[in-house]
C-alpha cells in the first residue's frame, strides 16, 4: 500500500510540477516533464520483479515503439491547432494517437516480439 502511496504523491508532484512550469517563461519545458520516465521506471521494476531482464527488454522494446503514437499525436496537434481550434486539434490527435497505438500493437502482436527474446 505504501508503495501505491509513494507512486501516486510522484505522479502529483510531477503535475504540480507542469502546471508551475507550464505557468513561468519557460513554459516550453512543460512539455518535458511528462516525458520523465517516472512511470517506465515503475514498469520496469515491476518487470523484472516478475522475470527478470527478458521481460525488462519486452518492456523497454514496446516502451520505446510507444513513442511512434506519441509523435503522431504532436504532429497532429502542430497540423491542426491553426486550422480547427485547440479544443477540435487536441480531440482529433487523441485520435490519431489512439488509432497509431492500435497499429503499433497490432504489429507487435503479428510480429510475436515476446517469442524473439
Amino acid at each position: 500500500m505504501a508503495e501505491l502511496v509513494a507512486h501516486a504523491t510522484i505522479g502529483a508532484l510531477i503535475a504540480v510540477g507542469i502546471s508551475l512550469i507550464s505557468r513561468s517563461s519557460v513554459f516550453f519545458l512543460s512539455g518535458l516533464l511528462p516525458l520523465f520516465p517516472t512511470f517506465a521506471l515503475y514498469a520496469h521494476l515491476q518487470a523484472f520483479s516478475v522475470a527478470g531482464n527478458a521481460s525488462v527488454k519486452l518492456v523497454a522494446g514496446f516502451g520505446l515503439m510507444s513513442l511512434v503514437p506519441y509523435a503522431v499525436y504532436l504532429v497532429g496537434l502542430l497540423a491542426l491547432i491553426d486550422r480547427v481550434g485547440f479544443r477540435l486539434a487536441v480531440a482529433l490527435a487523441l485520435l490519431f494517437w489512439t488509432s497509431a497505438a492500435a497499429v503499433m500493437i497490432g504489429l507487435w502482436r503479428m510480429l510475436d516480439v515476446e517469442s524473439l527474446v
